[in-house]
Formats: structure tokens, sequence, C-alpha cells
């Protein structure tokens, strides 16, 4: 009987043990993660809590929340079109000046190198677009990994009663070990017909593409990368690039006045 009467009372304290950590906010396992969050999002921008119920993984919608923290003041004017928007940006002023200088790219490029081709995706990258990306890109995948992993152990000594500041200040804090290849949903230069992605080809078939792990070999090694930046800075006054973190030979960026 009192063999049995000291287990129970073992397990009652470890049941108050229990119960106290997660009153005092230490330990918070997954689902208070995805709480916080959440509430976190609802103190932004409505359109970030929107695009964070469309990615399912807890590592990723993190990995995304970090990000738009990190935008600050800034995102409101940096999120990706509406479908209206996109429609009059298309009858802007604006809009034919980018055609005509990516057409004097494309058209330099070609002359430069006679049997090349160079193809520049125009199309904007709708939010959708972006979101579906956001959840099966592979350096996301592993860059979300890590940040869970490192929440899930520093939620052990997450300071009592801090309710949402900690995960805010551990997630604007977070150092990614590895870049991640794509901007968070929403912030994509893509979504404001701001980024151009070129491609190099030869009779229709690729030479260059827009694959990370293919730069070096793809871009840099042949050369792709600086004959690519002369013909952009010798013809264009606007296009700039290309971009450096994470670094994408083929990325470019129109800006509206040149410098």
């Amino acid at each position: 009987m009192c063999g049995r009467m000291a287990r129970v009372s073992i397990a009652c304290a470890a049941f108050v043990l229990l119960v106290a950590g997660t009153a005092t906010g230490r330990g918070i396992d997954d689902h208070g993660l995805a709480q916080d969050a959440a509430a976190i999002a609802t103190l932004l921008d409505p359109r970030v809590a929107e695009a964070l119920q469309h990615i399912p993984d807890l590592g990723k919608r993190l990995l995304a929340l970090r990000s738009y923290l990190r935008a600050g003041s800034t995102l409101p004017a940096r999120w990706s079109w509406s479908d209206q928007q996109i429609c009059d940006y298309e009858q802007s002023q604006e809009f034919r000046d980018v055609q005509v200088e990516l057409d004097r790219v494309v058209a330099a490029f070609a002359e430069a190198y006679p049997g090349y081709t160079l193809y520049v995706n125009r199309q904007i990258r709708s939010l959708d677009v972006q979101i579906e990306r956001w959840n099966s890109n592979t350096s996301v995948d592993a860059a979300s990994q890590a940040l869970l992993a490192d929440l899930r152990q520093a939620s052990a000594d997450r300071p009592p009663a801090s309710g949402t500041d900690w995960l805010r200040h551990e997630l604007a804090e977070w150092t990614l070990a590895v870049p991640v290849t794509l901007a968070a949903p929403g912030l994509s230069a893509h979504g404001q017909s701001r980024a151009f992605d070129f491609q190099v080809e030869r009779d229709g078939t690729l030479v260059a593409g827009t694959e990370a792990e293919h730069a070096a070999q793809d871009w840099d090694a042949p050369g792709w990368t600086r004959r690519l930046n002369e013909v952009v800075t010798r013809t264009s006054a606007r296009l700039r690039g290309p971009l450096e973190a994470p670094r994408e030979p083929w990325h470019y960026v129109y800006v509206s006045a040149p410098d």
C-alpha cells in the first residue's frame, strides 16, 4: 500500500510540475508555437494571416513569419499585387517602358552572341504561385526544419509569462545558416513586376536556367554571368543586378528612376 501511494504521489508531483511549466510558459510545444505565431500574425498586415493559412507546415509558416516581421513597415508597399492591380499596371506607361528595356537587352544579347537566345520571364508572379513554390522548395524546407529545431530547443528556456514576445524575438534574431532561394510569399519582387529572370538558350535547348544548385556550373564557369551583366549594363539604365543574396546570376530588378 505504501509503495502504491508513493507511486501515486510521484505521478501527482510530475503532473503538477507539468502544469506549472505550462502555466509559466516553459517548454512550449508545437501547438503552442502555432498558436503564438497566429497571434503575432493578427498584429501585422491582414494579408499576412491569410497567406499563412495556406502554409500547412509549421516550420515553413514560422520561416515566412520571420520574413514578415523583418520586413516591418515596408511590408504593405512590398506586398504582391492583386489581380486588379496587375491589370491596372499592364495599362500603364511604366509597364510599356519595362517591355522596351527588356526588348533592348534581349536584342543586344542576340547580337553579341550569335546563335544564342536570351529568354526573359515577364509574367508577374501571383501570390498563389509564390505560396505553392514556398511549400515545395528544398531550400525553404531545409531552413524551416533548422528553425523549428532551434525553437523547440530554445523554448525550454522561455521566460515565464513572456507571451508571444519570446517567439517574436526569437524569429527576428534567428540567422539563416544556408540561404533560402525564395522570398516569403507576398514579398517577392516578382509579385510587382520589378524582378526578371533571364535564361540562355541555343536552338531551343536550355543552356543556363534558374536553378540555384546549377548557378556555378551553368552560369559562372562558361561565362554567362559576366556576359549577361555586361549586356545589361551597356544596354539598360534601369535594370540592376544580378541578385547577390541569395546568389542568382539570372535575376535583375527594374528601378523606376535610374541613379
